[in-house]
């Protein structure tokens, strides 16, 4: 019974919400839409030349015609000639571009109204959105990871994506590797970039060479725009990664509820 007089509780709430908007967004809405539009405009001497040659056509144009149509009633009544005041004129246009523009605003607050009646489902879609990227993101990791770790309890190079803007990549061996044969020359016919310590103490650089990749690979949280990949938890839309020992890794994904994972899992060594 609780639970269902806290969901109606919220659910008045938000309605109360949403009826504060329609007016407040409908008074300012305007607003917001300049400031986010105003960047993107681009003026164009051409066309305001155009639309003012246009709108000096029309008022020459309606400006003439009225004062032939105002002589010719007069005479079909008799009357004397007064002619058409020019200011008429100007009014008479003036008010057909107010009543275009009106009609432009009125289009404007309608959309708005139902921007913010969808808003709620729009923003419950971004948000799963959000959610389902940031774990497809830890379970594609966990194979990649998984390559990682044997490659490195083996010995052997591995490569990393080292620059995000050019798209090079790097080659990291292990530091007796020369002893061992297993360099990056010799198995991927590359120069080295820099070294690892050895199976099983080099745990903790191998996962900072792996976040780094995710990296420059463009991984980012959809929350925050951060890299997705990160050795310490702070904030939401991480994927965090932790040794637990010096032959598996957690894998620990969050979403908004930076206490509460949304996907969990551990990876170990398969080798050696």
């Amino acid at each position: 019974m609780t639970f269902y007089v806290a969901l109606s509780s919220d659910r008045t709430v938000e309605f109360a919400a949403f009826l504060f908007q329609i007016p407040y967004f409908i008074a300012t809405g305007w607003i917001y839409y300049i400031l986010h539009i105003a960047e993107k405009v681009r003026f164009n001497a051409t066309e305001i030349v155009s639309g003012v040659f246009i709108l000096a056509l029309l008022l020459v144009g309606l400006h003439t015609f009225l004062r032939w149509f105002s002589a010719e009633f007069r005479h079909l009544r008799n009357e004397p000639p007064t002619g058409w005041p020019l200011r008429w004129t100007i009014v008479s246009v003036a008010v057909f571009v107010l009543i275009f523009v009106t009609g432009i605003a009125t289009t404007a607050s309608i959309h708005q109204l139902i921007w913010i009646a969808k808003a709620p489902k729009r923003l419950e879609s971004v948000k799963g959105c959000w959610i389902r990227a940031v774990e497809s993101g830890a379970k594609a990791a966990v194979s990649d990871l998984q390559g990682y770790l044997d490659l490195y309890a083996a010995g052997e190079p591995y490569i990393i994506a080292a620059d995000s803007t050019t798209g090079k990549q790097g080659c990291i061996e292990a530091a007796n590797a020369a002893t061992t044969g297993k360099t990056c020359q010799a198995i991927h016919n590359q120069a080295v970039s820099a070294t690892y310590t050895p199976f099983p103490d080099g745990m903790d650089e191998v996962l900072s060479d792996f976040i780094n990749h995710q990296t420059n690979m463009g991984k980012k949280s959809p929350y925050t725009g951060l890299p997705l990949f990160v050795a310490t938890h702070t904030t939401e839309g991480e994927v965090v990664l932790t040794p637990i020992s010096n032959r598996a890794v957690s894998i620990t994904a969050y979403a908004e509820d930076i206490a509460e994972p949304i996907f969990s899992t551990v990876v170990t060594v398969s080798s050696k």
